[in-house]
């Protein structure tokens, strides 16, 4: 008789926890595309996840300004990407991006973009505001703007390289940051770059590259940085150097390069700030002399192991140029490259200084 009572008992017990058991609680499954959003949701843009959940955006299939708006409008899980990029073929006139404006992005940031070979032809001030805290690396290049909003470029905190090549800027604005040190400018034809303070506003400036914009002169004082690396003012106009067109506050210069001009006169004390085993390019100009007074403080700045490319100029090679070939310890001739050939055609580290002794 216990024995049936224990067993009606359990029974009952057993039925009771069944019963007052809770109910499966539904939980919806994460989206195959975590942590991007959905993919047909953001086509034809193209998310990517890295293993270390640094996120990617691929918008180059993206034609138009509405398409990318509508895009960034879906849901995304996370808002901050590691890069975002749009590239398109400039002759590919079906490609009609032409705007960035400050709801373009919505809330999602990003600390490299890249837009390039668009039909963009306005950047609104606002445009990547989101970013402020986070953009390093922003490319422009072969697009269509005549301007840019710099203005709010301080606002940039950690905006370290910043590239506009190819565009149709008609002036550059003074620079203002405090964290861009590589800005490229190259091949905005006609360009305006003429202010004594175009640059002093970015005291970190490593890099400047303002190659292919037609400069005729270069403004004294432009370049006066202090950690200035690498100038390149290659493919321009230019006829002269003169005094203090590049100076450097102390010896930083690694490199400039002033190839493929119309440079036939190089003043004294027109480049200062080269280290000693910087490079100077002058390939490619009208020089036809070397005189010692114009050029004595170029290679006292390069004799303990930089280098003098002057490939391509009509040099002349006569007693202009008796001071280097009969310097006693060599260290003038040693700068120059030995693909620098005189007119007549003679390597010019190569000529006999028994010429020189004897006419000079």
């Amino acid at each position: 008789m216990a024995f049936r009572m224990l067993v009606v008992m359990v029974v009952a017990t057993a039925h009771l926890t069944m019963t007052m058991a809770p109910p499966d609680i539904y939980v919806e499954p994460l989206p195959q595309e975590w942590p991007c959003p959905i993919a047909n949701n953001i086509l034809p843009c193209v998310c990517t996840a890295r293993e270390d959940y640094n996120l990617t955006m691929e918008c180059s299939e993206v034609q138009s300004t509405s398409e990318l708006e509508s895009i960034f409008m879906e849901q995304f899980p996370f808002f901050h990407y590691l890069e975002m990029k749009i590239e398109h073929d400039p002759a590919d006139l079906s490609n009609q991006l032409d705007s960035i404006n400050a709801h373009t992005f919505q809330d999602v940031t990003f600390e490299r973009i890249t837009i390039s070979g668009t039909q963009l032809s306005m950047v609104e001030d606002e445009a990547f505001s989101g970013s402020h805290e986070y953009l390093r690396f922003l490319d422009l290049s072969s697009n269509q703007l005549s301007a840019y909003p710099f203005e709010p470029l301080r606002e940039y905190t950690y905006l370290y390289t910043f590239i506009l090549d190819g565009n149709q800027l008609i002036e550059l604005p003074d620079l203002d940051s405090d964290s861009i040190e590589v800005f490229s400018a190259n091949d905005n034809s006609n360009m305006v770059v003429n202010s004594r303070t175009q640059f002093s506003l970015a005291p970190n400036l490593r890099e400047i590259h303002l190659s292919g914009i037609a400069l005729g002169d270069l403004t004294p004082t432009m370049f006066n940085l202090t950690k200035l690396e690498i100038l390149d003012l290659s493919r321009n106009d230019l006829t002269e150097v003169n005094l203090l067109d590049i100076a450097t506050f102390g010896p930083t210069l690694s490199r400039v390069d002033l190839s493929d001009n119309y440079i036939n006169f190089v003043d004294h004390d027109s480049i200062s700030g080269l280290k000693s085993d910087a490079v100077l390019v002058l390939q490619n100009n009208q020089l036809s002399t070397l005189e010692e007074q114009y050029w004595t403080h170029i290679f006292e700045q390069l004799k303990d192991g930089g280098i003098l490319d002057l490939s391509g100029n009509p040099l002349l090679c006569g007693c202009d140029i008796a001071w280097i070939m009969l310097d006693e310890a060599n260290d003038y001739i040693s700068v120059i490259t030995d693909t620098t050939l005189c007119q007549s055609g003679e390597q010019l580290i190569f000529l006999e200084t028994d010429y020189f002794v004897e006419q000079c």
